[in-house]
C-alpha cells in the first residue's frame, strides 16, 4: 500500500522551490537593461569645514617699538633687529639719523627681510 506524503513533507519539499522562484522574480524585477545603469558612478567629493582660524605668523599684525638707550645708534639697532637702516629712518620720520636722543621710542619695521648676500646667479646676463 502506498501512502501519500504527509502535509508537512509537502511543505518542506515545496518551500525551497517556492523560495527560489520568489528570489528569481525579485532579481529580475530589480534589474534593468538600461546602459546608464552599467556606467561607473563618479567619485564622491567630500568637504570639511573648520571653525579654528589658521594662523600663519603669530606676530602678524603686531607692532614693535624700541626705546633707544644711551650710546646706541640707529645702525646698531638696525643690525640687532635685522632690518634695513633706511626702513627705520623712513618709518619713524627721522630727519637726522646721526643725532637720535637716548629715550626716543622708535617703531621697528616688521615683515622686512634683510638680505645680506647677493643670490647666486643661475643665468648669464647679456654683455
Amino acid at each position: 500500500m502506498m501512502t501519500s506524503p504527509s502535509p508537512s513533507f509537502a511543505r518542506v519539499a515545496i518551500g525551497p522551490l517556492l523560495l527560489a522562484g520568489v528570489l528569481g522574480v525579485a532579481a529580475v524585477g530589480c534589474g534593468t537593461t538600461d546602459e546608464a545603469s552599467r556606467e561607473t558612478l563618479p567619485p564622491l567629493v567630500t568637504t570639511t569645514s573648520s571653525t579654528v582660524p589658521v594662523v600663519t605668523d603669530p606676530n602678524e599684525g603686531k607692532v614693535e617699538f624700541y626705546e633707544i638707550k644711551p650710546g646706541e645708534g640707529l645702525g646698531q639697532i638696525a643690525l640687532a633687529f635685522e632690518v634695513p637702516l633706511q626702513s627705520i629712518i623712513d618709518l619713524n620720520n627721522i630727519e637726522n639719523p646721526d643725532n637720535v636722543p637716548a629715550g626716543l621710542i622708535i617703531q621697528i619695521p616688521t615683515d622686512v627681510v634683510l638680505i645680506t648676500e647677493l643670490p647666486e646667479v643661475t643665468t648669464t646676463l647679456p654683455e
